[in-house]
């Protein structure tokens, strides 16, 4: 007799969340996750599916992240236990795909179902489903190959909605190869999108909203040339001579420190710019 999982893995917690947390996309969908930071999971009702088991967060955030298209359970397990034994791992799938499916099951409440599978295959149901990771994706996708300076305002609303739900990397402190490869894939179209946003502001005068958007991008990498000569002309232009200033001596240091390299021509022509206009 195979054997039943035991159900202390999947508990709903019925403490109401903070909704100002979640979106109102995130609010209107039956389910929502939050994969960028710690995981999340909520349900439309204000229940909380608490997902407390790793395998269960590893398989619904796989399936999440790789949405495109439907999963061979055979190659599902490997990826997701790749140091169990092919027994193991499709038993622990098994039994993960069995606590989700009853995971809508609460009281006299409907959920519809999270995933869709049958003996091959396993897949997220789309229509069920919203996930931070998409708002990143989508706006990348809109507006990558779009100048900073020619986005409509519609574009912008976008991607400041996509850098809002950016809470932190992906899944921080997972380790599974997939995730470190989906991690880093975020965390450059993060960074591109912060630098459309700055652009975006410089080019439409909101100096104030492009500083801050500039600095969240410098936080990414202390040693990134670009954010520093951003934050040197977004002063320069707001007035702050003394601060742009400052922002070069911050930018020598951090290449310093990071790479061993001086500021490039460009970021020393602004400053020798910025130098002789007090």
């Amino acid at each position: 007799m195979a054997e039943i999982p035991e159900l202390e893995e999947l508990s709903w917690d019925a403490r109401p969340d903070y909704e100002c947390d979640w979106p109102v996309q995130a609010l209107k969908a039956p389910y929502a996750f939050r994969l960028l930071g710690r995981f999340r999971a909520r349900a439309e009702s204000g229940s909380w599916p608490q997902i407390e088991g790793r395998r269960l967060q590893q398989l619904v955030s796989y399936l999440l992240l790789f949405n495109d298209r439907a999963h061979r359970r055979e190659a599902l397990s490997s990826v997701l236990w790749p140091d169990s034994s092919p027994a193991q791992a499709r038993k622990n799938l098994r039994q993960s795909l069995w606590l989700l499916q009853r995971l809508p099951a609460r009281g006299n409440e409907y959920f519809p179902e999270l995933l869709v599978h049958d003996r091959e295959w396993v897949s997220v149901n789309p229509a069920t489903v919203w996930v931070d990771v998409a708002e990143v994706e989508n706006a990348f996708r809109r507006v990558r190959d779009v100048r900073p300076e020619l986005l409509s305002a519609e574009d912008a609303g976008e991607i400041m909605a996509a850098v809002d739900v950016y809470k932190g990397d992906l899944l921080e402190g997972w380790t599974e190869r997939w995730c470190v490869d989906a991690r880093d894939r975020l965390r450059g179209m993060y960074a591109t999108l912060l630098e459309k946003l700055v652009g975006y502001c410089e080019a439409s005068h909101r100096l104030d909203t492009g500083l801050a958007y500039a600095d969240l991008l410098l936080r990414q990498d202390r040693a990134s040339e670009r954010a520093h000569w951003r934050l040197m002309r977004l002063y320069h232009l707001a007035g702050d001579r003394t601060a742009a200033l400052r922002q070069f001596e911050r930018c020598r240091s951090a290449l310093q420190a990071e790479l061993g390299v001086e500021p490039g021509r460009l970021t020393r022509q602004l400053y020798e710019e910025i130098r002789r206009s007090g």
